[in-house]
């Protein structure tokens, strides 16, 4: 045999040796995920009000209800049954859009159990799993199809199995509760990573020590909640995480109770991870905040969530039109942050808002290195959102039902802007 021949079939041989390597470790792999699914797909428990949907209906769009309990008295030893959800969120993905739905529910949403007012992070402690399954169908008129609960420990340890995420502090954290040995102290100005310890004080903080802290209480929590799951989708869907996925599936069966079926969580999975980040949309219920019976309450309006039930339903709420028409283009404060290493970004870009009619002051800035582009709307009606789209050719918008700062849209320049030639 020719040398060349000879160096051809070793490079083929090689070839097919890695080929062979990497199709077995793929085999064992998806043999270990699955060993580890059955065990989570645990019986369903005893005394609940409701049983889950089972199965998607035939236009496929699937809800899946996922809650975190909280901590409670550190000092008393209870199961996840005895505490409240400190975290409520419904996940509704539409398979016919490849559209996902990250909805937050406010803890002090009132609900009726029993015939009695009660905030909805009580459910769980009344009747389990099942019973904050029921008011969350009986709050948005749908069909939960699965449930998925995760308690702090558990937070903690995937964080961890993610290697944390870097946030930027927007505002001094400074909470101190011995009951909960919760200490959170977090400097304003500074990015900080977040571990899994680091993680749960970030996302649980509410206020200060002196009382400070965000003015809409556990709807500002909720906003600084959706950043750090936007950081954490991000980490989820870069090359890295496949040499942690065995540490992640070991560490969710000890922490994870769910009614989908270990072929289910892998098909959805699949499908989640796949779905382009401008079609990830992050939002919270909108509604009131009265007190009643002296009792401070979040009150949802289903006349405010028009256009997020329609996206949930799947159903079509408007034109982009009639939304362009509404948008008051003087009114509106924007601040608008540079991403990137490019100068100038920020005013040029705002600039060209001025040239499209937005009359009003438009604030330049400085904003966290960004890959991508994203525009933040502070109570602004989400049934604006396509047209601020359109208009600011920006397709990565997350939505907060209030306005906690001094802008109603902050507008973050990233790597794509600066690479797109515009």
């Amino acid at each position: 045999m020719k040398p060349k021949a000879k160096k051809r079939k070793k490079k083929r041989l090689r070839a097919f040796i890695i080929l062979s390597a990497f199709l077995v470790l793929a085999l064992c792999l998806a043999g270990l995920s699955y060993s580890f699914l059955m065990k989570l797909n645990q019986p369903a428990e005893s005394g609940t009000l409701t049983d889950v949907t089972s199965g998607v209906g035939e236009d496929g769009i699937v809800n899946i209800l996922v809650s975190g309990v909280d901590i409670g008295d550190a000092t008393v030893e209870l199961s996840d049954d005895q505490k409240r959800t400190d975290t409520i969120i419904l996940v509704n993905y539409n398979p016919n859009t490849d559209a996902l739905n990250i909805v937050s529910i406010p803890r002090d949403t009132l609900v009726q159990i029993k015939g009695h007012n009660q905030k909805i992070n009580a459910s769980n402690i009344v009747g389990g799993e099942g019973y904050l399954t029921k008011a969350v169908e009986d709050l948005l008129d749908i069909d939960i199809n699965y449930t998925a609960r995760v308690n702090y420990e558990g937070f903690r340890k995937l964080i961890d199995a993610l290697g944390g995420v870097d946030m930027y502090i927007s505002r001094n954290m400074y909470y101190d509760d011995a009951s909960q040995n919760l200490h959170i102290y977090f400097k304003k100005g500074t990015t900080v990573h977040l571990d899994g310890e680091k993680a749960e004080e970030f996302f649980r903080w509410r206020q200060n020590n002196d009382g400070t802290g965000f003015a809409d209480g556990d709807l500002g929590r909720i906003n600084n909640q959706h950043l750090f799951i936007e950081k954490v989708i991000e980490k989820v869907k870069t090359p890295t995480i496949i040499a942690k996925i065995p540490t992640i599936m070991s560490i969710v069966p000890k922490y994870v109770t769910t009614s989908m079926k270990p072929e289910e969580m892998l098909k959805y999975a699949v499908k989640f991870s796949n779905v382009d980040k401008s079609k990830i949309v992050m939002s919270t219920l909108q509604g009131t905040t009265p007190t009643i019976g002296g009792v401070s309450y979040f009150v949802y309006s289903e006349e405010l969530n028009t256009e997020l039930l329609a996206s949930i339903n799947g159903e079509n709420a408007g034109s982009e039109e009639t939304e362009a028409a509404e948008l008051d283009r003087s009114a509106v404060s924007i601040e608008v942050l540079n991403g990137t290493t490019t100068t100038g970004l920020a005013s040029g870009y705002a600039a060209k808002l001025k040239e499209s009619g937005y009359t009003s002051d438009i604030a330049v800035g400085n904003g966290d290195k960004s890959a991508k582009s994203k525009i933040e709307l502070y109570g602004v009606d989400e049934s604006l959102v396509s047209a601020i789209k359109k208009e600011f050719d920006i397709e990565n918008v997350v939505t907060h039902p209030q306005k906690t700062g001094d802008f109603d849209i902050i507008v973050l320049l990233g790597d794509d802007y600066k690479s797109s030639g515009q």
